[in-house]
């Protein structure tokens, strides 16, 4: 059997993490205080001419700044097709767990697929990191289940559910827009 004349790049997708999250709590309380300025100067625009306004506004932005310096961005890559089905058929779906059900495997041994199938780390800025699969069960100890469901759904989603080219109405009708 001869090699076929196509290349194929299998799906991928990104997900982004922040490594920081516990100033999520610092933002909400400047997000808090930017509001309270706002309605105590009584401006209805965003003009910034109060001082404590402005000042607010600094404050939220620095943190907004510093939680983007510690956030990652993974690629993810759908496994060939084969390899995704013999993962399928070793995990299936626990009886007893609804979870398990809706997705037709057993969710709790995502780890064993996710790792694998993170194939690029970068910087916000788009500078690479170092990454191996062996650091996905240390870095996947760390993270909550609201960091870890976004990669979950990532590997399911290129495994199963990405095999077009996808298109944007949005971008469609702006560039129409533009256009007339």
């Amino acid at each position: 059997m001869s090699e076929p004349d196509i290349t194929i790049a299998r799906p991928r997708k990104t997900v982004t993490l922040c490594t920081a999250l516990d100033l999520h709590a610092q933002w909400e309380r400047a997000q808090d205080a930017l509001e309270r300025a706002r309605q105590a100067s009584g401006e209805s625009t965003y003009a910034g001419t109060n001082p404590a306004e402005r000042a607010a506004a600094e404050e939220v932005s620095s943190l907004e700044d510093r939680m983007r310096e510690h956030t990652l961005v993974f690629t993810i890559e759908a496994m060939p097709r084969k390899s995704w089905a013999e993962y399928e058929a070793k995990h299936p779906p626990r009886p007893d767990v609804d979870v398990d059900k809706t997705y037709g495997i057993n969710i709790s041994t995502l780890d064993d697929a996710i790792g694998p199938s993170v194939v690029e780390v970068t910087n916000a800025d788009g500078s690479p990191r170092a990454w191996s699969s062996e650091k996905w069960p240390v870095l996947a100890e760390q993270l909550s289940n609201s960091q870890w469901e976004p990669f979950a759904k990532g590997v399911l989603e290129v495994n199963r559910g990405v095999s077009r080219a996808p298109f944007s109405r949005v971008a469609s009708r702006i560039q129409r827009s533009s256009r007339s």
